[in-house]
């Protein structure tokens, strides 16, 4: 009898290892996927969100929006390269070589793999931290931030081709201008973080579509997801590294989701509208409007989410858009006038008074996020530079370049009330008062921020600065970079391309 249960042991325990398999580059899986209805599967707009990203097909993805997404990469890897060197990006990056692990995917610009998580998570901290990535209006939403760090470290891990990456890059980048729109719509404050809260629908979906997942595990990475879902900006109000940082915890936490849900772990699935604990119920919506039906959802549109992003001009929050652009203006008019025969700057707007910009220049122990959430700084900076871009906002030149600083804090903002005599009818005014007692004014005309395809060339221009900034690349080799990213849906794979520009020379 002794020698029957100890065979039977030892049956089930190798029966157990055989059926969960033994490649060890893929991670066991808890059960046999069941067939069920769709009914079963999720909510109608999470079946369908899923089902786009993993059903549609490339070909059947318009070339102008694989065109918009090169640009957006374009874009997102410019800031990477920018954001390497700034405040806080080392320490992460130090970190997550020092805790190591399985050799997955790696960190840019370093030459280091560690699992797919932490790459993806040090990878966003660098393409954000200039927050000079892109915006997505209609959802109030930094998309490359999250998604391309996924993408990227996904089909680096998975041997993904450059048309996969970019596919996967265009339907998460669907996900979360879908859903965006429909949160943004029934939002009634903005303490959340739509990058993070709605961004990391789009980078699970994308995630679980590079690793091959099926609908049904989309589902349930998407209710995983939506357990890690956070992000609030409280880090940007006070000016804080975390601020950072955000779109890395969603990314990460978005194809950790991905993994669970291949391997079998169930999440919700009734995670957006109606349910008490669902997405619109308790993310700072209005309860008291309807839920978005799956038709407001899966609306059609002219073009795809991915071609309606705006890009930035400044690395900075956008309320200082209109300040930096009017001091530009006024500096490239009266550039005889420097800094030093300024006696004081009064800023005047509409919404520049806003926790997001509005404050006073001063000491700070992260300066270089204050100064991109700060417009006085920013306007500040615009008189003598003409210009905001990482360069500005380097810490050498925060800590060094008195001249600035001084004037900052000779910069202050004002309501309309203490206008002298009728308003402009502007939203915006600059009023100078100086030294020898003249007093000059400048009203903001007009801003926009970079859109594809009229500005692409803009865009390139925008690129080079930031990888000649970053110093990691030769400018002699800037436009062979530029000319393989727009061939990018060629490359068998995406790991020669890695190898070859986003792991630093010696």
């Amino acid at each position: 009898m002794r020698s029957f249960v100890i065979f039977f042991l030892l049956f089930s325990f190798f029966s157990v290892i055989f059926c969960f398999g033994s490649d060890a580059g893929e991670p066991f899986r808890l059960h046999q996927t069941i067939q069920r209805s769709e009914k079963e599967v999720g909510d109608d707009i999470t079946l369908a969100l899923s089902k786009l990203a993993i059903e549609t097909k490339a070909d059947e993805i318009p070339d102008a929006a694989f065109s918009a997404a090169k640009a957006a990469l374009l874009d997102a890897l410019g800031c990477a390269f920018a954001g390497h060197s700034g405040s806080g990006v080392s320490e992460i990056i130090e970190l997550t070589k020092y805790w190591g692990g399985r050799e997955e995917a790696t960190v840019w610009f370093e030459g280091t793999k560690v699992p797919i998580t932490e790459a993806t998570f040090a990878n966003s901290v660098q393409l954000h931290a200039m927050d000079f990535d892109d915006y997505h209006p209609a959802s109030d939403a930094h998309i490359t931030a999250i998604l391309v760090p996924t993408v990227i470290s996904m089909g680096e891990l998975t041997n993904s081709s450059g048309e996969e990456i970019l596919t996967a890059l265009i339907v998460g980048a669907e996900i979360i201008g879908r859903l965006g729109r429909a949160y943004k719509a029934r939002r009634i404050h903005s303490g959340f973080l739509p990058t993070s809260i709605i961004g990391g629908f789009g980078a699970t979906a994308a995630a679980c579509r590079l690793k091959k997942c099926s609908v049904e595990e989309t589902v349930n990475a998407m209710g995983i997801w939506y357990a890690h879902a956070s992000g609030n900006r409280q880090a940007l109000f006070d000016r804080t590294l975390t601020k950072r940082i955000q779109p890395g915890i969603a990314a990460k936490a978005s194809v950790f989701a991905a993994y669970l849900a291949h391997i079998g772990i169930t999440g919700p699935t009734r995670i957006i509208g109606e349910q008490p604990a669902s997405l619109l119920q308790i993310y700072g919506c209005n309860a008291e409007l309807a839920p978005p039906a799956i038709n407001e959802i899966m609306a059609e549109y002219d073009t795809w989410q991915i071609e309606q992003l705006d890009y930035k001009r400044y690395a900075c929050c956008g309320y200082s858009s209109k300040a930096i652009k009017t001091a530009i203006d006024f500096s490239s008019i009266r550039h005889d006038i420097k800094p030093e025969d300024i006696k004081e700057i009064r800023l005047f707007g509409d919404d520049i008074n806003s926790p997001f910009a509005g404050v006073a220049w001063e000491d700070s122990p992260t300066p270089q996020v204050l100064a991109q959430f700060c417009v006085t700084y920013a306007a500040a900076s615009a008189v003598k530079n003409r210009r905001y871009s990482p360069a500005e906002i380097s810490l050498q030149r925060l800590t060094q370049d008195k001249e600035i600083d001084s004037l900052a804090r000779r910069t202050r903002i004002c309501s309309w009330d203490e206008w002298t005599g009728e308003p402009p009818n502007a939203p915006f005014a600059m009023h100078f008062e100086l030294k020898d007692g003249r007093k000059l004014i400048q009203i903001f005309e007009s801003f926009q921020r970079y859109k594809w395809p009229e500005d692409y060339n803009d865009l390139v221009i925008k690129f080079k600065e930031n990888v000649m900034f970053s110093g990691m690349v030769d400018d002699s080799e800037v436009d062979e970079l530029i000319s393989e990213i727009e061939s990018f849906e060629d490359k068998k794979n995406i790991r020669n391309f890695i190898n070859k520009w986003l792991v630093q020379k010696n």
